[in-house]
């Protein structure tokens, strides 16, 4: 029983790690990846799949900065992507950037990347649009955009394929959720008629889950004592 509920926490990280990746493909739009966008003084630095590899700004994971000769200012991290696919469109935003007093909010970047089955991966121009409210809008028109291409004949291309369904961080949610209700019901159960427990005592591993949150900051500081590389640890009761 215990194996299972930490096999569930994985689970949900795991879901959650897929369910923001960009789509395939999009990792070798532009300069393998990277976009340079020119607006007036300033310059944007924009990585929608990953993370700068030359930039201005020196937080960790930086996927969006705007330079100029002066200064610079994280717009979006690489840990702060989501993903949204709307028919021919992907909208990728990157959150988490340098705090705006003017908004009282986190700068972020929008990225709109429509499909173009005429604009190969190596051409794709990134554009600014506009900033709105500390949100900086891009817009792009990409091959990669179009779901899965189909061959074509000599005369022409078949129109691209739409992808439906479900994601896969999806479907393991969904699958984590049913085992979660068969876990929680089945140990009940068992709590009940096998040990004769009765209200939250029949909560299968209770005790486990009680103390799993100290487990939790155990390895933490664990952790962080490792990489400071301080000589002593003790748990913090």
């Amino acid at each position: 029983m215990k194996f299972i509920g930490v096999a569930l926490v994985v689970a949900v990280l795991v879901a959650t790690a897929f369910a923001d990746n960009c789509p395939s493909g999009f990792s070798n739009l532009g300069n393998n990846g990277d976009f340079s966008v020119v607006d007036g003084t300033f310059t944007y630095k924009v990585s929608p799949c990953g993370s700068l590899s030359s930039t201005k700004c020196t937080d960790s994971g930086v996927a969006v900065c705007q330079e100029w000769s002066s200064g610079m200012k994280t717009l979006g991290l690489s840990s702060a992507r989501t993903v949204v696919t709307s028919g021919s469109t992907v909208t990728i935003t990157l959150g988490d950037g340098a705090h705006s007093n003017t908004c009282n909010a986190d700068n972020q970047a929008q990225l709109v990347i429509a499909c173009d089955e005429s604009v190969a991966d190596a051409d794709v121009k990134l554009t600014f649009v506009s900033s709105d409210n500390c949100v900086y809008k891009f817009t792009a028109k990409a091959k990669a955009a179009c779901g899965a291409s189909t061959g074509g004949s000599s005369g022409g291309s078949s129109p691209a394929k739409k992808k439906g369904g479900l994601s896969l961080g999806s479907i393991i949610l969904i699958i984590m959720l049913c085992l979660t209700i068969v876990y929680i019901g089945a140990g009940m159960a068992y709590n009940f008629q096998m040990k004769g427990l009765r209200g939250v005592e029949m909560f299968p591993n209770l005790g486990f889950w009680k103390s799993f949150p100290g487990l939790v900051k155990d390895g933490v500081l664990f952790t962080y004592a490792k990489i400071t590389r301080k000589d002593s640890y003790s748990s913090i009761p």
